[in-house]
């Protein structure tokens, strides 16, 4: 597979959700509370995530194809910076 697809697979995505998700037209949907506590919502016809988090705090996330990984999101103006480690 080539192009997003591809990429998945690189990262240690199976094929069917590689194919599924190079093809996904996400709606992502972005807020913040009074507390500061974010709100990242992705939404596909396959299947919606939505993770909280605190800007420049790590925090544990299990991605939409079931990976387990280490996050923080860095507060880089516009937008904020996300990265990502796996650790399973």
């Amino acid at each position: 597979m080539h192009g997003r697809a591809g990429a998945w697979l690189r990262a240690g995505v199976g094929k069917v959700m590689a194919k599924l998700g190079s093809t996904a037209r996400p709606t992502v949907i972005i807020s913040v509370d009074d507390d500061g506590v974010w709100k990242l919502r992705t939404e596909t016809t396959f299947k919606t995530h939505e993770i909280h988090f605190r800007l420049d705090e790590e925090f544990d996330e299990t991605t939409p194809d079931g990976r387990k990984v280490r996050v923080r999101v860095y507060p880089v103006s516009p937008p904020p910076k996300k990265t990502s480690t796996f650790f399973e």
